[in-house]
């Protein structure tokens, strides 16, 4: 669907952008309040309507890793929905999001859990929307949504902690060969260069202790950290990280690389950094989707319903292929018989030209009719000679001296 609205929610501020066609068209933040959700009523009447996708962005997120017996079908779906009750009983906003087989002899299924732990912070935004009548296709962490922007940025280290300034916070994802492991929202980026500075130290110190604590970077060995620079601020801060000691590789990547490599313009890059999170959204949603069954009823409605078009669509485009083989069939077979009708036509004048050269007659074909009858009658009605000369063959027979010499009937 190229009709798309793309929201990121965050506590302060909401970054809604309207997607049609293959990019952003246009680009909003509104407070999260009551105002703001009046002035978001007002932007989706711009909309039509639209298929919704959604980001949040926030404190209250949760991540576990588990493995759980290798299922298929109902015994796993049974299996998943009681761990899931079990980590979050107070949100309906959960994900289990599968990370292949164990290394081990009896190869569990590893899961990612994520959920949003206050939905109150979207309740009011997917309200408003389902008021406008536009389906919300998917919920999703903006943490989440970091993966797919790595190889678009050219980021292949194996371990790297990206920290993006967003409006509601530093936000420090790490990804270890590819794969999401931890992400972590913090207090904002000060103005003042200085405050910046030691503020970062701290932040990047304390995350890379936690993912010591959790087995998943050593302190011995240097980590590298990439920071989204939307307005080219960070980079005498990032080399100051690099060149203190700590073991943090920093470097920036500025805006003239955010817009070109993710295909982001740059009034919406101004807007906030949060839209180069939208724009992956509305490009490749990612799997984990917190959004519930409740949520996401009117986009499977939708959904059949495109599935009934195309089907139907399908049947029509069969049976106009159908017909039109029909029709050929039938003018295949006016064809064959014009053809054969031309074919007599030739043979009977060819049969008229050559009787012309024909003799004439003795008499008319009644005549000739008549007297074969005559003469098949007549040969029915005479008597032949054969009987008698095989009574006369066989007393001769005996008598081979005698010679016949004539014989009358």
């Amino acid at each position: 669907m190229a009709n798309k609205i793309l929201l990121c929610i965050s506590p302060p501020q909401v970054v809604a952008a309207h997607w049609r066609g293959n990019g952003i068209v246009r680009c909003e933040t509104f407070a999260n309040d009551d105002s703001g959700l009046e002035s978001f009523a007002q932007f989706l009447k711009t909309t039509g309507n639209a298929l919704a996708y959604i980001a949040a962005d926030t404190v209250e997120e949760d991540y576990r890793f588990d493995t759980l017996p290798h299922a298929t079908g109902s015994d796993r779906t049974s299996l998943l929905d009681r761990k899931v009750r079990q980590y979050y009983r107070s949100t309906r906003f959960v994900s289990a999001l599968p990370r292949g087989r164990g290394g081990d002899k009896r190869r569990d299924d590893r899961y990612l859990f994520s959920a949003l732990t206050n939905p109150g912070l979207i309740d009011p935004w997917i309200t408003a929307i389902a008021q406008h009548g536009s389906p919300v296709a998917g919920v999703y962490l903006v943490s989440m949504l970091t993966a797919a922007l790595l190889p678009k940025l050219g980021i292949s280290t194996p371990r790297v902690l990206i920290a993006a300034p967003h409006s509601s916070g530093l936000r420090l994802t790490f990804y270890k060969d590819g794969e999401f492991y931890s992400s972590r929202l913090t207090r904002p980026v000060p103005q003042d260069p200085k405050d910046a500075a030691q503020m970062l130290l701290t932040e990047l110190s304390n995350t890379r202790m936690y993912l010591s604590t959790l087995n998943l970077d050593s302190i011995d060995d240097s980590l590298s950290v990439a920071f989204l620079d939307r307005n080219n601020s960070l980079a005498d801060i990032a080399a100051q990280i690099s060149a203190g000691g700590h073991g943090l590789d920093c470097t920036t990547i500025d805006r003239a690389t955010l817009t070109r490599q993710l295909s982001v313009e740059p009034p919406h890059l101004d807007a906030a950094l949060e839209t180069i999170y939208l724009h992956s959204m509305a490009a490749t949603p990612p799997a984990a989707n917190l959004a519930p069954a409740t949520v996401t009823a009117g986009h499977r409605l939708l959904q059949r319903k495109h599935a009934l078009y195309m089907a139907s669509a399908a049947v029509g485009a069969a049976g106009l292929i159908w017909t039109g083989y029909n029709l050929w069939r039938v003018h295949d077979a006016n064809q064959d018989t014009a053809d054969a009708t031309r074919r007599t036509a030739a043979a009977q004048a060819q049969y008229k030209e050559i009787t012309r050269t024909f003799p004439a007659a003795p008499t008319s074909s009644d005549n000739l009719i008549k007297a074969v009858e005559i003469y098949n009658q007549v040969v029915k009605s005479v008597r032949s000679p054969q009987p008698f000369m095989q009574i006369v063959s066989r007393a001769m027979d005996a008598s081979p001296e005698i010679f016949l010499q004539e014989i009358s009937w």
